[in-house]
């Protein structure tokens, strides 16, 4: 991810928000660079679909959850990459 990007970083970094949730990503995990947000002192969790260019949800937040759940149990729909559940 390009920082210039994101049109919204300097918002992020003046409101200072504990928990930000992102839907429609289109993008693998791996083109993220998480370390942009990590520097802010987030946990970056990213659920993409299987398919290039397609979905994808991301949750960060600045205390790390218990327990982060990737999808709803249902191949079908998972491979889409719409459904992340943290747990706090």
């Amino acid at each position: 991810m390009h920082v210039e990007k994101f049109q919204k970083l300097d918002a992020l970094i003046k409101e200072k928000p504990d928990i930000i949730s992102f839907q429609e990503l289109k993008a693998f995990s791996t083109q993220f660079d998480a370390s942009v947000f990590e520097s802010l002192g987030y946990s970056c969790y990213w659920f993409s679909s299987e398919r290039p260019g397609y979905s994808g949800v991301g949750i960060l937040t600045k205390k790390a959850p218990n327990s982060v759940t990737y999808g709803m149990g249902n191949k079908t729909h998972d491979q889409e990459g719409r459904v992340e559940i943290s747990i706090t």
